[in-house]
């Protein structure tokens, strides 16, 4: 009992999308009305940008691109937006990548299974490592480890760093492949844990090949 006697009674409200007086969870439970999208919203009042009273999580579901994943069909957006595909080839301008360089979008790749995008960030995830590099040490436009992993330049030391950018037979760090690189790598022979300088190609082991890296780089480094 309230104060000076008058009763309040507590009312609660619950979403009714159709405003046909019964709330929308109850005709979900009772089967009056489908959420396919288990949104606690009949289907029928999920967003549908293009009035063809198909929701768009259904259009995308059913195949609709949605390249930067916001559950909003591009259609819809560049209709609305036309700015956003300036070069009119009805595709949103930003997601027109190609991180792994195989002539087809990054969103397309992982569309059509050509690509697995485990963690959903609209990458695919053998672009990942590289996407996360901001590097450039030759200039040519594409990160340090993109290059490595996708442009087919050398890498002998698993550093995703090209080694044209480095001087990996330079052992000892003086900007010359000399004696001191030559004994190092005599000095560490056979077998080695990961921190070994001398294994130059980072193969576990300091031998033949390390040493025909440093006579190969032999003087000084550019």
């Amino acid at each position: 009992m309230a104060a000076g006697g008058r009763e309040h009674t507590l009312l609660l409200t619950f979403p009714d999308c159709d405003e046909d007086s019964i709330d929308d969870t109850t005709e979900i439970a009772n089967g009056s009305a489908i959420d396919l999208n288990k949104n606690g919203i009949d289907d029928d009042c999920d967003p549908d940008c293009d009035g063809n009273g198909v929701p768009d999580f259904q259009e995308i579901a059913s195949g609709a691109f949605d390249c930067n994943l916001n559950m909003v069909p591009d259609a819809c957006e560049i209709s609305d937006t036309p700015e956003l595909d300036e070069n009119g080839n009805t595709f949103i301008d930003v997601c027109e990548v190609d991180c792994n360089a195989n002539t087809t979008f990054d969103f397309l790749d992982i569309y059509t299974g050509t690509s697995q995008d485990i963690d959903a960030n609209g990458i695919p995830d053998e672009c990942d490592a590289c996407n996360n590099d901001t590097n450039d040490c030759d200039n040519n436009g594409i990160s340090d480890a993109c290059d490595v992993l996708f442009g087919g330049v050398n890498d002998l030391n698993g550093n995703l760093i090209p080694d044209s950018c480095e001087c990996i037979a330079d052992i000892v760090a003086n900007g010359t492949v000399n004696y001191s690189d030559l004994i190092t790598v005599i000095s560490n022979w056979g077998p080695c844990d990961t921190d070994c300088p001398a294994d130059i190609v980072a193969d576990g082991v300091v031998g033949y090949q390390d040493l025909v890296q440093v006579l190969s780089a032999w003087g000084p480094c550019e």
